[in-house]
Order: structure tokens, then sequence, then C-alpha cells
């Protein structure tokens, strides 16, 4: 087995060489064909790269060192072709390789290691054999049974029978548990079969289409920054507007000047100096919040009609001193009397119970709201 081996690696490498002598006598002749043709093209006189007249100085040293690649290709091909021949031979001598044996064991190794098994099993047969058999006169007492035919079972063990019979009986009743229940489909298949299909009317489509794409286009018209018509409502405005807010800015204590552009942008100036709204304290962003609100509300009033209704949400909880408090306690206290507006004021500060007239506490403990009723409500 290991001549054999042997013999199909030393075949199988001969095969490699012959075949990379065919593929590097294949490439030198492909070389071999190059050269003749560029060297066919320099003796005319041609550029063999370019196909132009060639006949410079160079001309001669180009062909010479053209031919004397041509000799060297010729003599790599000679030299390959010899190879060939020589790993042809060998591998003519070496002759057909024949059928593989067909052997038990893959090394001799392992033949002597299976000799060696089979010798010591054989002396365990010979000594079991002539052993005597301990249960030879037991065997002799009993008389021989007949046990007949085994029965045909759908089951191996017992086990198996006992756990198909719970597992059918679970289905029984699953069955019949589904058999008494009804289905909670029906009413809304039955719904759906009489009013899901609805026709379907093309002009009212069109007409709803139409009016969608015309409140688009008022809608561009009333938001976009360069739409004449906004910039027009908005230049309407812009005096009363600015007024309003100059005027809660005076009572509420801002100093700033405030004024609203025709594009809804804000300037922002203090003794000359501009300023962005970030540039403010907690307490002027209060103010200056507080004050558009009002002014806004006011446009909107002379526009449409007044609201008689006011919520301030704990706007003068956070960042005012005790005079923003106080000119804002002012401005709605006027509101309130002046304008016959019912206003709410949201607050966390108890200061401010005895500058209202009515007051009602609510409190809020475990999730649970409750009102105090000790405080007459007006």
């Amino acid at each position: 087995m290991a001549a054999y081996a042997q013999r199909a690696k030393d075949i199988a490498d001969l095969e490699k060489l012959i075949a990379r002598c065919v593929a590097d006598e294949a490439k030198e002749q492909k070389t071999i064909d190059k050269l003749r043709a560029e060297i066919e093209e320099l003796k005319n006189h041609k550029c063999y790269a370019c196909g132009q007249d060639f006949h410079d100085a160079n001309h001669e040293t180009v062909l010479t060192t053209k031919e004397k690649a041509l000799q060297e290709a010729a003599l790599q091909a000679l030299s390959t072709n010899g190879q060939w021949i020589e790993n042809t031979d060998a591998l003519a001598a070496l002759g057909v390789l024949g059928t593989k044996p067909t052997t038990h064991y893959r090394t001799e190794t392992e033949a002597i290691r299976h000799s060696s098994e089979l010798e010591n099993i054989q002396h365990k047969i010979d000594a079991k054999r002539a052993e005597t058999d301990p249960y030879a006169e037991q065997l002799a007492e009993h008389a021989l049974v007949e046990v007949g035919t085994q029965p045909v079972t759908h089951y191996d063990t017992e086990a198996q029978a006992v756990e198909h019979r719970s597992r059918m009986n679970t289905l029984l009743t699953q069955i019949a548990t589904k058999g008494e229940e009804k289905d909670p489909y029906t009413e809304q298949i039955v719904e759906m079969q009489q009013q899901a299909l609805q026709t379907v009317s093309y002009d009212v489509l069109n007409d709803l289409t139409r009016l969608q794409d015309h409140q688009d286009f008022l809608l561009k018209l009333l938001t976009s920054k360069d739409s004449f018509v906004r910039k027009k409502i908005i230049d309407q405005n812009l005096s009363y507007l600015n007024a309003r807010l100059t005027h809660y800015l005076d009572r509420i204590g801002l100093p700033h000047t405030v004024k609203f552009q025709n594009d809804l942008s804000v300037s922002i100036e203090e003794l000359g100096r501009e300023l962005d709204f970030d540039n403010l304290s907690r307490g002027e962003r209060n103010r200056l919040i507080l004050s558009m609100s009002w002014a806004f509300r006011d446009v909107w009033e002379s526009l449409y009609s007044p609201i008689n209704l006011l919520f301030i949400d704990e706007l003068i909880d956070n960042g005012l001193d005790t005079q923003g408090v106080e000119n804002a306690l002012a401005l709605l206290k006027k509101m309130s009397r002046e304008r016959h507006k019912s206003i709410w004021l949201v607050s966390h500060r108890d200061e401010l119970a005895g500058r209202v007239e009515n007051i009602l506490k609510v409190v809020k403990e475990n999730g649970f709201t409750s009102y105090n009723t000790d405080i007459e409500l007006a």
C-alpha cells in the first residue's frame, strides 16, 4: 500500500510538471510571436507601438534589443521543451498506476495491533469455554414454559398508553368547549358585510380635493413670510401691536424698547444698544413675555371680539422681584376693573393671598386633589 501511494504521488508530481512545462512553452511562444511581429515592424522602419515612421538614431538600438530578446525567448522555449521531454519520459517509465489495492488497515502498525487484539480475544474465549456454568443445575430444575406469540400493541410502554389517553381526554374536553362557544366576530362580520362597502362619489371627492387645495393656498398666504397678504395684515395691525406692547412694558417696569417688524421679527434695544432675547435676565424675560402676551391679546380682541376670561399660570412666580410682582398685579387689577375681565391668577406665592379679592386653595396629596372649603368663594 505504501509503494502504491508513493507511486501515485510521483505520477501526480510529474503530471503537474508536464502541465507547467506546456503552459510555460505556450507563454514563450506568444512572446516569440510578439517579438517577431515587432522586429518586422522595425525592419520596415515603423514603430511597433504607435505605427509611425521610425528613422532616428534609436532605431538600430531598439532593433538590436528586440532581436536579442527574441534569441533569449527562443532559448527559454527550447529549455522548457527539453524539460517537457524529460518529464514525459519519466512518466512513461512509471507506467500505468493500476487499480488501488484493497486493504483492511491504513498502516502496518494498525494491522499488528489488530492481530494482537484478536489473540487476546481468542484467549478469553478459550478461558470462558473452560469455565463451568454456575447456573447449569438451577436451569435443569426449571421446566420450559411456552410463552406464545407476542401480542401486537400500539405503544412501546404502559406509560405511553396512559399519556396518550390523558391527551385524548384533554382534546375531547377542548372540542366540547369550543363547540359551546359563540363566534365573537359574527356581529362584526355581518356589520362589515352590510356597511363596510360604500359607494364612492368622485364628484364629492373632487370637491373636497379642490377645497383642500384652496385651503392650502390660503394657509400659505397667511403663514409664508414672503406672502403679501400676510405682510398686509401685519402692517394694518403692527402700529397698534407696538403701541400696546410699549404701554405694557412701561407699566410693568421694563426700560427696554421692543418693536415688531412687518415680518414679525422683533428688535430689542436698551439705551441705543441692540440686544437679543438671550441677553435679558430671567426677570426681564418674564416681564417681556407678559407684555407681549397682553399686547397680542389686545390685537386679537380689536380684530374680533373681547374675551372676558384671562388665566395667568405661574408667570409671576419665577424671576420677578417684588417691584415686578407689584407692577404685574396692578396691571391685572386695572384690566379687571376697567375692562371687566375675570382673571384667574395661579400662583404658589403665599404673600399674594392678601392682595386679591377671592382665593381658591387647591391641595394635592397622595394623588388626590382637594379644595379648601374654609375659604369663601365669591
